[in-house]
């Protein structure tokens, strides 16, 4: 048995101590970091230091216990600067005869959230949900490999995903170890052309679906942006703008974070205040947008604000949410406050994610130190702008991978006409 004593948590870099808890029988000890092993202990305590590097990128630590006779006894692993779920769900299927005839979706959250919706697709097409226990499957050719797919939401705007792949070389049986993937494009990849083509660290992998599902966009607005939303949200109302056909759809999931945060000290780490964003049907959702991102940002304290950080922690939670996704950092002029990271380790970060970040400045003032920043300083700018954004998302596709992988060790070789993978230039 081997499990860490230490999680490390947040976003991380440099070197961090770790603790590993082992069972009495064992002797030693090996540290892997991203494949390659850098440490190995023989004998307790069970601690080393671990050099994550300057560069703000996701690595996957795993600790392997041996016997004194060199026979493995266990590993755990754990990933860094990528999403720990705070909600989970898994899809477990029911067969007769070997031929898989309902799906039973169980999920689990941190602190007992209700679920207020669940969707789930069978190859691309949505399943009706009458009971989640009890989700009917239609006749299927278990020859061919078969793509389920579970989302849900929760009442205090959690989301959980769980997927499963069956059929083909899998039979009845359900593969769960699976990565996402964003790839680009004016049309949707099919499984087939995609096949042989996904190389992870050089090696083909297995693609086994593609998905689009819901949009995830995450908004960090500096306090300086806050009375010049305001002021745009009242003009907005005076106008006659169509947002309803070109703006945010119903099924886009947004979510504001402030920049602001506090310290978890069991968890030694930073957290970020996350609000999702809701409009009422009844109120020109332009106008509203401009309201809210305006009233959540007023009186926050300038200095108060680590907006970098914050977009980092976007695109970690867009990356683990696994759907098209987008991070808007919303500024006027140069964000006052002190963040951890500066502008190009956030942006490197994020492009290795593969989640993009749009700068918006709202003020006549470029801000210093960025690239790439777009002005927003009307309601019809803004409007123009969220149907660029989902111009963009709808370009995004999901394509699931056999196994679990970092998103920078995935590669997409020879790629089919008009596609590439998200980031790529």
């Amino acid at each position: 048995m081997i499990t860490f004593g230490t999680l490390l948590l947040g976003l991380l870099v440099g070197v961090q101590p770790v603790t590993v808890l082992v069972s009495d029988e064992t002797a030693a000890v090996e540290i892997w970091l991203d494949g390659e092993r850098v440490e190995r202990l023989e004998q307790p305590p069970w601690r080393f230091e671990v050099d994550l590097g300057e560069s703000l990128v996701p690595h996957e630590l795993e600790a392997v216990a041996f016997d004194a006779d060199g026979a493995e006894l266990g590993r755990a692993v754990q990933r860094v600067n990528l999403l720990r779920q705070e909600a989970e769900a898994t899809i477990a299927l029911d067969a007769v005869d070997g031929v898989p005839r309902q799906a039973r979706l169980v999920w689990r959250t941190i602190d007992a959230d209700p679920v207020t919706t669940v969707r789930v697709t069978l190859d691309g097409a949505p399943l009706e949900i009458v009971d989640p226990s009890r989700i009917p499957l239609p006749a299927l050719n278990l020859e061919e490999i078969h793509f389920l797919v579970a989302e849900l939401t929760f009442e205090s705007g959690r989301s959980a995903r769980a997927e499963a792949v069956f059929g083909g070389l899998y039979g009845d049986e359900v593969s769960v170890e699976l990565t996402a993937v964003p790839v680009l494009g004016d049309r949707r990849p099919t499984v087939a052309e995609l096949a042989g083509r996904l190389h992870v660290r050089g090696e083909p992998v297995t693609p086994v679906g593609v998905d689009h599902g819901t949009r995830e966009v995450f908004l960090v607005v500096a306090a300086d942006a806050s009375s010049t939303l305001t002021h745009m949200a009242r003009a907005a109302a005076g106008l006659n703008l169509q947002t309803r056909h070109s703006g945010w759809m119903n099924d886009d999931s947004l979510s504001l974070l402030t920049g602001t945060f506090e310290v978890d000290e069991s968890a030694g780490t930073d957290v970020f205040e996350v609000l999702r964003i809701a409009f009422p049907t009844s109120i020109r959702p332009l106008k509203t947008f401009l309201a809210i991102l305006g009233a959540n940002t007023h009186g926050i304290q300038k200095r108060k604000q680590r907006l970098l950080d914050a977009a980092a922690m976007g695109g970690l939670l867009a990356e683990g949410r696994q759907r098209p996704r987008l991070v808007v950092l919303v500024v006027d002029g140069t964000p006052k406050g002190r963040s951890r990271f500066e502008v190009d380790t956030v942006r490197t970060y994020l492009e290795t994610l593969r989640v993009p970040l749009v700068v918006w400045n709202v003020g006549r003032v470029l801000p210093r130190g960025f690239s790439d920043v777009v002005l927003v300083d009307t309601p019809v700018r803004v409007e123009e702008e969220i149907r660029s954004l989902r111009d963009r998302l709808d370009r995004q596709t999901i394509v699931w991978l056999e196994g679990r992988h970092l998103p920078q060790d995935i590669t997409l070789v020879d790629p089919p006409p008009g596609i590439q993978l998200l980031g790529e230039r």
